[in-house]
């Protein structure tokens, strides 16, 4: 049966609360990420391993459906209420932590990535503000397209996809029932998390860039086969081989795009303005999720599943192009910074602590002739006083 309006309209308004709040700053844990440390040197590792907690709420979400189908098996109606009910728990933990984060934060002295030592230079941690249109520069704007403009390719195909999922379940394996959906869409969400550990494991070593770009082209390789596949090969013993490519795009999202689209702001833009444009790909992001939730809806019902694979390999081969030309591979630049901060901090580093000075100036006194001490001089100080004068000439 059809759901009343006033259902839709209330879900409607709690998701612009849940996107203006959660939506709008989660983005930004990349940045608290990137900035949270022992070292200066930018860590794709820690940011990556950060934003995998979406692949492990991808997994519960369908798994925790499954267990309510067991304990509720003849209430539907209250199952789905229970289970949307449940995403308020992890939001509560998330305030409580937060709230704890901030206190410690004003308590805690920024760690501005030197020695601890008197006279080392203190790199400043607050950014100066800078007017709207002045952040508005060609540079900047360059960074942009790479950064929004390749997570707004992404979650055109990403959230076009995960959304119809079961869409594409009915349609590859004839109606299933709702605890089939959820069981496969758990499978899904399984093969695809280990995608996210895989590319922090290899951020810092082979670089945002070139991950995001085998990301990218493994997702349209995998479409155009997922296109071939519904085309021309639509008898029963393909169904098993279109589910397993359909896995496999799921992993190369995670061990790509999305892994890389959520790091590369933090990283490719000034301290001055990253917060601002992180924001600003964010929400090219959703609009691109918009987007693809739209139309590849449209192109589902107007044609076919095999046409939404193809619009899917398009358009991520326009997003590997995309990568290539704009988005910057920031390694190079953070080796020769680190060679910089090193440089400064030993050459404003004293040459000897207080207690290396203290000690020096004691086994000096120690050496000085009796007289100079106001001591009166022994024989052996007499007869070895030229030597020890020639010694401290």
């Amino acid at each position: 049966a059809a759901w009343p309006p006033d259902v839709f309209i209330v879900l409607a308004a709690s998701r612009f609360i849940v996107g203006f709040g959660a939506g709008g700053v989660y983005p930004l844990a990349a940045i608290a990420s990137a900035e949270t440390g022992d070292s200066h040197r930018f860590s794709g590792k820690r940011v990556m391993l950060t934003f995998s907690f979406q692949g492990v709420g991808q997994l519960l979400a369908p798994a925790w459906v499954l267990i309510l189908d067991l304990l509720l098996p003849n209430s539907r109606s209250l199952a789905w209420r229970v289970a949307l009910l449940s995403g308020a728990i992890p939001a509560a933990f998330a305030i409580g932590m937060v709230q704890r984060a901030r206190a410690v934060a004003l308590h805690q002295p920024v760690d501005d990535g030197l020695p601890n030592r008197p006279h080392a230079i203190h790199v400043e941690d607050t950014p100066h503000r800078m007017g709207f249109w002045s952040r508005w520069t060609c540079g900047n704007l360059y960074k942009l397209v790479g950064t929004g403009g390749s997570w707004f390719l992404f979650d055109v195909i990403f959230y076009g996809n995960i959304i119809f999922t079961p869409f594409v379940v009915e349609l590859v394996f004839a109606k299933p029932n709702a605890s089939e959906v959820a069981a496969l869409s758990a499978v899904i969400a399984l093969v695809a998390l280990p995608g996210l550990y895989l590319a922090s494991l290899l951020s810092d070593r082979w670089g945002r860039k070139r991950i995001q770009i085998i990301g990218f082209a493994c997702t349209g390789a995998l479409s155009a086969a997922l296109f071939i596949l519904l085309k021309y090969e639509a008898h029963e013993t393909s169904r098993t081989a279109v589910f397993l490519l359909y896995c496999l795009t799921f992993f190369f999202y995670n061990f790509g795009p999305n892994a890389t689209t959520f790091c590369l702001p933090a990283e490719t833009f000034d301290k001055d303005v990253r917060s601002f444009f992180n924001g600003i790909s964010a929400a090219l992001g959703k609009a691109g999720a918009l987007v693809g939730a739209a139309f590849f809806k449209l192109i589902l019902d107007t044609y076919s599943l095999a046409t939404v694979m193809l619009c899917s390999a398009g358009v991520s081969l326009l997003a590997v192009i995309l990568t290539l030309v704009f988005v910057r591979d920031m390694r190079a630049e953070f080796n020769r910074s680190e060679r910089s901060i090193g440089a400064e901090a030993t050459r404003f580093d004293p040459p000897h602590t207080e207690l290396e000075l203290r000690g020096f100036a004691s086994r000096l006194s120690e050496h000085r002739p009796a007289s100079d001490r106001g001591e009166p001089p022994s024989a052996d100080s007499e007869s070895n006083s030229e030597p020890q004068a020639m010694v401290f000439v």
